[in-house]
């Protein structure tokens, strides 16, 4: 078991994780929520009593969907991102998480979905104007969509 001590330094790790989450610091997010694992083998379970205990709390659907992602989980990672999703604003960093899912599980469609989303709360996000590009010349679109 983990002891406190660990435990806190773990939520200080997701919280930081957060941060940098929302900065769009996707590698130093990534960085902190793999720390806080390696901190407590016990940090899915724990997050996911947390949701169970109260399914309303967007911070603990966020942490457990970035402990999915540090754990290559890519499918409970987009599911625990999904139930967080309508519990608070929308935001550009949750849809480009969400697109990033989709493409580990190899469903561009939805991924475009999520690019598209994002696209529309900051229509000058590059990253993603780039990974809709690059979808749709995969799916054999031209430059007009086509």
């Amino acid at each position: 078991m983990t002891d406190p001590q660990s435990l806190e330094q773990a939520k200080a790790h997701f919280l930081q994780g957060n941060t940098h989450f929302e900065a769009h610091r996707f590698e130093d997010a990534l960085a902190s929520f793999q720390a806080a694992l390696a901190l407590g083998a016990y940090a899915v379970p724990t997050l996911e009593a947390a949701t169970k205990a109260d399914p309303a709390h967007r911070d603990a659907w966020l942490a457990l969907a970035h402990a999915h992602e540090a754990l290559q989980q890519w499918a409970p990672a987009l599911s625990a991102l999904q139930r967080a999703q309508p519990l608070g604003p929308a935001t550009v960093a949750l849809w480009m998480a969400q697109a990033r899912y989709h493409l580990r599980l190899d469903r561009p469609q939805p991924a475009l979905q999520a690019l598209d989303a994002a696209l529309a709360l900051d229509p000058t996000l590059a990253e993603a104007w780039s990974e809709r590009g690059s979808l749709l010349r995969e799916a054999g679109h031209n430059a007009r969509g086509r």
